[in-house]
């Protein structure tokens, strides 16, 4: 009955197979001269659900295609009053067909026999499936019977929306997340996926749990509290072991980490404080993994994590501990030995989840934590950013990511960051005195918001002359290298040093202000006078009167 359909669906699964990165380009469908004349759901279920001792060898692609066609054809699809049981067979083997395995990820640890093009082949049949497939069960739910309430979801086919809701896997394409994200949003689905059984029994305990027990770090236990080291040697594992068979998660079913990551960010606070303990060993498991792009999604599913947590779990628990050690390793995976481009992506998403991290840990508003909150940042910044500075400052990439970092953590430590200024002034210096920083903008305003943040929360001491001629000459030089660059400049790159210049104005005038205020103890070192020194720097060269916004001689006195 359906033997031109499957021919049919068999050339366009070839076709769609020999492209490449097709995100988005519609969805593969029979034409309907292929098409059986009259068929019911009944008979589809019958010809594309495979029996045990089915001799059929069409792929699960090739029967979505066949299914999606049939489907949307209603002018041929023949309604049946007792098709309900079709119809929710269909969509569950649907829902299990369209869950990504792991044929197209590349085991990096180990040596892989798979090449980069099958490889490439198995993300884009995945990608097809799961477009037609998500398709295939919104027709199935919603469309039809219009009139009837929502169905209900089994298990199943809420795991396979939920494997596609995130946008950063390689699987999803723009119309799949769009529509699991619509499924997902109906009342009825929404109670049902947020339902205890659910999300602990099924998601956790049956889903989860398993698939990362082989892999846990050894500072953990099974139930996800602290393990005591032992001095015992670990046993010898093959390599085969520690890259197959211990990491399921990641190379047999990889939308184990989507799920993680919606149950983290959906689960009410009240079912997730009892239940704590079963996050900790998958979350660990993936800041441990030597793929940053993992590593990095764990930061980042942590980071909505710990704030869910009241500071008495981590401290009870000894599991504060437990994630910084995990943590810290990470803000040292820099060139030459992780790429560039890498470490911009992992540092930022390792530097939030310290944050985090600092901020349940030691709550800003609880003064008997306000001595550990300041060691916690200060050991931050001295073995992140300042380290990270000592090691990669030759590359612009990830010394722009090292002095958005400083700002926050300036900020975060308020006065206390004075101690550091003999370090902090230096990265600032070498950015805005260097005559070839005009050509990066984004990097030069990175510094020059730095600065304010630093001048802002550590005034009390630039009045000293150290770093408040430091800091002048700085100003100077970016003053005048953004203006000169300016002069020549297209539209484009006109605007974006006009940014430069409005901030280096924001920053002189910040400065003069905050030194000017901070009394004597702070302006008078060795009897100087900023206001003075400006207008001698305004005499020798005007164009500076713009910057500090004083002018020269007496015209300013006041």
């Amino acid at each position: 009955m359906f033997r031109l359909a499957h021919r049919a669906a068999k050339d366009i699964v070839s076709e769609v197979s020999k492209r490449v990165n097709n995100r988005d380009e519609g969805l593969p469908h029979v034409l309907p001269r292929y098409l059986p004349e009259q068929y019911s759901l009944r008979q589809i279920r019958e010809e594309l659900i495979p029996g045990e001792d089915s001799a059929d060898k069409a792929s699960d692609l090739e029967r979505l295609v066949i299914l999606y066609s049939c489907i949307t054809a209603t002018d041929r699809l023949h309604q049946e009053d007792d098709q309900e049981h079709d119809r929710e067979t269909l969509s569950l083997w649907v829902s299990k067909v369209i869950l990504p395995n792991g044929n197209f990820v590349s085991q990096d640890e180990a040596p892989d026999d798979t090449t980069e093009a099958s490889r490439e082949r198995a993300l884009t049949l995945s990608r097809q499936k799961i477009d037609v497939g998500l398709q295939c069960l919104e027709i199935l739910l919603t469309h039809m019977n219009p009139s009837a309430p929502f169905p209900f979801l089994s298990n199943e086919i809420l795991l396979s929306l939920l494997a596609s809701t995130s946008s950063r896997d390689p699987w999803a394409t723009e119309a799949s997340t769009a529509r699991a994200t619509f499924l997902l949003s109906h009342a009825s689905v929404q109670k049902r996926a947020l339902d205890t059984d659910f999300l602990i029994n099924y998601i956790l305990q049956s889903l989860i749990r398993p698939l990362f027990s082989k892999s846990k770090p050894t500072t953990i236990t099974t139930a996800g509290r602290p393990a005591i080291q032992s001095s015992v040697p670990k046993p010898r594992t093959t390599t085969e072991l520690l890259i197959c068979e211990a990491k399921p998660w990641k190379y047999e079913k990889p939308y184990s980490i989507p799920v993680l990551e919606w149950a983290v960010a959906n689960i009410p606070v009240a079912i997730l404080n009892p239940n704590f303990h079963l996050f900790i060993p998958p979350l660990l498991t993936m800041l441990d993994d030597p793929n940053t792009g993992i590593r990095a999604r764990g930061c980042s599913i942590l980071t909505t994590f710990l704030p869910k947590l009241p500071p008495s779990h981590l401290k009870q628990s000894g599991l504060a501990e437990v994630f910084e050690d995990a943590l810290m390793p990470t803000l040292l995976f820099l060139p030459n030995l992780t790429p560039v481009g890498e470490s911009v992506v992992l540092l930022p998403a390792v530097y939030e989840a310290l944050y985090a991290l600092c901020d349940v840990r030691y709550p800003k508003d609880d003064k008997d934590e306000k001595v550990g909150r300041d060691k916690f940042l200060d050991g931050l910044l001295r073995n992140g950013v300042l380290k990270g500075y000592l090691h990669s400052s030759e590359h612009p990439e990830i010394v722009k990511v090292l002095l958005e970092e400083l700002r926050v953590i300036v900020v975060k430590m308020e006065i206390h960051a004075v101690k550091h200024l003999k370090d902090i002034l230096p990265m600032i210096f070498t950015v805005l005195s260097d005559p070839f920083a005009v050509t990066n903008v984004s990097l030069l305003l990175s510094a020059i918001y730095v600065l304010q943040s630093t001048i802002l929360n550590c005034w009390v001491r630039l009045g000293l002359s150290k770093y408040r001629l430091e800091i002048f000459k700085a100003l100077c030089l970016c003053w005048k290298n953004a203006g000169e660059e300016l002069v020549g400049s297209a539209n484009g790159e006109m605007e974006k040093l006009g940014n430069v210049v409005e901030e280096l104005k924001a920053t002189g005038r910040i400065f003069i202000a905050a030194i000017a205020e901070g009394g004597d103890e702070a302006s008078s070192d060795h009897g100087a006078n900023v206001k003075n020194e400006v207008r001698m720097l305004v005499e020798v060269d005007g164009s500076l009167r713009d910057l500090f916004g004083i002018g020269g001689g007496k015209e300013n006195e006041k």
